[in-house]
């Protein structure tokens, strides 16, 4: 190989490993896995996010990923495209786009929520491994549904009877990834 083209093999190599931190943390979101969330971030990390500003340690606390008594979160999807990424040295800067599907409880009554935006990330390299330093959600645009039937209800499945998502060690994707499970399951 020329040197060109060990250069060009590094930058798609370094490019898998931002994504697959950016997916990470997305799964992280969506199954309240705390520790995987914070090995996104390098230390010193921060995090700008709905309505919160500061260290990502603060943030895991404060956020839905938590286990905050009270929480209205039931099921919380996030997707994560149009990865676009900056590479300079040991540096990178990220605009994802993402759509964050969620539903909440409110007063006995689950509502569909969905929340179109970007993440604006700065990644860095640190000792080989890439990693977030800066996260600033970007909304761009945001719905909520009313109450309806689920999906199963229309079908007349019973929910008991269907694999179902879940937020601790208990979720399905366990079974395939047990080494990864959490701690808390």
């Amino acid at each position: 190989m020329t040197q060109i083209d060990d250069a060009r093999l590094q930058a798609l190599l370094d490019k898998q490993e931002i994504q697959e931190v950016i997916h990470r943390r997305a799964r992280a979101a969506d199954r309240k896995d705390l520790a995987l969330a914070r090995s996104c971030f390098h230390d010193g990390g921060t995090e700008d996010h709905g309505g919160f500003v500061g260290d990502v340690d603060e943030y895991l606390k404060w956020s839905p990923i938590s286990d905050r008594s009270g929480d209205p979160e039931r099921v919380m999807w996030h997707f994560v495209s149009n990865i676009l990424i900056e590479l300079d040295g040991d540096t990178a800067r990220v605009e994802s786009m993402v759509l964050a599907t969620e539903t909440i409880e409110r007063d006995g009554e689950q509502h569909d929520t969905s929340v179109g935006g970007r993440y604006l990330d700065r990644f860095e390299r640190r000792d080989g491994r890439w990693a977030i330093v800066e996260r600033r959600l970007v909304f761009d645009w945001s719905r909520v549904e009313p109450p309806t039937v689920r999906y199963w209800d229309v079908l007349g499945i019973d929910p008991a009877t269907l694999p179902m998502g879940r937020f601790d060690g208990e979720d399905p994707l366990w079974t395939l990834l047990p080494e990864q499970r959490p701690k808390d399951g």
